[in-house]
């Protein structure tokens, strides 16, 4: 699977209503440089001053396209929780649920070893949402974690349902997959590709739910 959302190029930013070509790929690169920054530092250590050094461009440029640096952390979670939901989507007509999941890893892997940034970004900031993203982003983020676990959660229960995979609280497995998938960002393993890497995945998980 192609890394990215399907028709999107990987990390590319949702162009806004009325935004210029060249708009859109100044918000590119913006969240290209602010991912790599938050992953490395930490979101609530790293200054719009700092972004502003990593990226080249002054503080006024930076807050025209971005009103706060949570909105620039939105846009990250918001980018990873539709990457993930098109990852499922793309296996909605798999022949099977242990092939639906094992396509769905593959996607994860690959998407994931291309956006490592964003992965490490949902991991260490998800819990701290309240904290760290503007209001009125607060649910959006929540829900789209929500619709993404009950997908996710879907997947599974088919496969019990249908006899492929052992009865099991598809909650628990659905959470461990997950937090697998993303972990995996932070793994550094140089000497495998993300195909040795998703097979090596669903070996452990798929022998472990399979009848």
């Amino acid at each position: 699977m192609s890394s990215g959302t399907p028709g999107r190029k990987s990390g590319q930013v949702r162009r806004k209503a009325g935004a210029t070509p060249q708009q859109a790929d100044k918000r590119r690169y913006i969240i290209k440089h602010a991912a790599e920054l938050f992953s490395r530092v930490g979101y609530s250590a790293a200054t719009m001053d700092d972004l502003s050094d990593r990226t080249g461009l002054n503080k006024g440029t930076l807050y025209y396209y971005y009103a706060a640096k949570s909105d620039i952390l939105y846009e990250i979670v918001r980018a990873t929780h539709e990457a993930s939901h098109a990852c499922l989507d793309a296996v909605a007509g798999a022949s099977s649920p242990a092939v639906a999941l094992s396509s769905f890893i593959d996607g994860m892997v690959d998407w994931i070893s291309q956006n490592k940034e964003h992965a490490i970004i949902l991991s260490k900031e998800q819990d701290y949402f309240e904290d760290t993203l503007p209001e009125d982003k607060i649910e959006s983020a929540r829900s789209g974690h929500r619709a993404y676990m009950r997908k996710l959660y879907g997947v599974i229960q088919a496969g019990v349902d249908s006899g492929v995979f052992k009865n099991c609280d598809v909650r628990v497995v659905g959470r461990a997959i997950s937090t697998m998938l993303f972990n995996s960002a932070s793994w550094r393993l140089s000497t495998m590709g993300p195909a040795a890497i998703s097979t090596q995945i669903k070996q452990l998980l798929m022998d472990g739910l399979k009848t």
